[in-house]
């Protein structure tokens, strides 16, 4: 996924010593765009060969024009031809077809390498060797906050404890750990209560457009089962069956086609297999099915402690999160509910004629200590 720190990994791969001296100046790499084709890739390649070569520009740029795309891939052939090179494409789209590009890349024994980096994996190609991306553990999370954040700036150790609680918002997502210190640095903490408010200031929204570009491209039968994913607490496994049950009602079809668009989503790393029963979704990830779902399919959550109230416009799906106070919950739009979940636990008090379309009531992950019915 966006930010879980591929390009990072494979700079440090293409700059380590020993791979600098075994392809001295002969490596390539290439940014690739979404809105590259083909011939553009192959082209962005024979230009940074030719430079490593130190041949004559001119020449091969002109005939690079050409309108026929076969002679772009035959001219990378001949100049890779008996050479040693490393080739990186940063970003390949899962749209776009590897096996044309590779087509024309000789992967010979101690010849051409080819390194990528993707979001999906290609297990139809003769691929050498995959490595998927896993995010950091608490301790490794730490380390990178804390080497991020500018030297001036000491960490107080005796707030350490609430800086690594604060630090489950990044879920162990580098992106999302850089912005934070990027945060922090920029209140420029000195005292204790500045470190405080500064770590209680977390906001990590700012960061959650740069995933909007993958949810816009994310499958459209599987679109519906992401958004889903708001309706469970942030930051817990999710059950497997559950995910699919809820996805099945909510869509009306069978759990056996919701499985197939649920086995989608962790292929793109969307959702992660916590184990054979449950599925674990990123924090980040998780703060991106609540803001599109809220925007697409007329969900929103309430808190029983805070001033929010309900949407004047209809909501089809609603998370309560209460405390553990008595919890009067009333509103006359429940008649639109499709969905109501509870989060949290306390006394609950609510009008259960006003739901005509309610499909699913789950108070699974709520402590209900007292239910109660009026009568009219």
């Amino acid at each position: 996924m966006t930010g879980i720190g591929k390009t990072t990994l494979v700079r440090k791969v293409y700059n380590h010593p020993d791979v600098v001296k075994k392809f001295r100046r002969r490596r390539v790499w290439v940014c690739v765009s979404t809105n590259f084709s083909h011939k553009e890739i192959l082209k962005k390649i024979i230009e940074q060969v030719v430079d490593c070569m130190k041949l004559r520009r001119d020449s091969i740029l002109e005939k690079m024009e050409r309108p026929d795309n076969f002679c772009v891939g035959e001219m990378l052939r001949k100049l890779l031809k008996g050479m040693a090179y490393l080739i990186v494409l940063d970003g390949f789209p899962k749209e776009m077809c590897l096996g044309y590009i590779m087509e024309f890349i000789p992967l010979n024994g101690k010849g051409t390498r080819l390194l990528l980096t993707c979001r999906t994996a290609y297990k139809d190609l003769n691929i050498g060797y995959t490595h998927r991306m896993e995010t950091l553990d608490p301790p490794k999370s730490w380390q990178l906050l804390l080497k991020t954040i500018p030297r001036e700036l000491k960490f107080p150790k005796h707030l350490e404890n609430m800086g690594r609680e604060m630090l489950r918002k990044c879920d162990g997502l580098p992106l999302a750990i850089i912005e934070m210190a990027k945060q922090l640095a920029k209140r420029k903490p000195s005292t204790e209560s500045e470190w405080e408010e500064a770590l209680k200031s977390i906001d990590l929204c700012s960061i959650l457009p740069l995933f909007e570009s993958s949810y816009r491209k994310m499958d459209a039968e599987s679109k519906p089962c992401f958004l889903h994913l708001a309706f469970f607490k942030e930051l817990t496994s999710i059950r497997t069956q559950k995910l699919e049950h809820v996805s099945a009602i909510v869509r009306m079809v069978s759990e056996s086609q919701i499985r197939s668009y649920v086995s989608i989503l962790n292929q793109e790393c969307f959702v992660e297999i916590k184990d054979k029963k449950s599925y674990r979704v990123i924090g980040i990830l998780h703060m991106l099915s609540k803001k599109k779902a809220e925007e697409e399919i007329g969900f929103e959550i309430l808190r029983s402690h805070g001033n929010n109230q309900p949407s004047q416009s209809p909501r089809h799906h609603r998370v309560i999160i209460c405390s553990r106070d008595k919890f009067n919950y009333s509103t006359n739009e429940d008649k639109h509910l499709v969905s109501l979940f509870f989060h949290g636990g306390g006394y609950l008090d609510a009008n259960w004629e006003s739901f005509e379309l309610l499909k699913i009531l789950d108070w699974e992950d709520f402590g209900l200590e007292e239910f109660t019915r009026k009568e009219y």
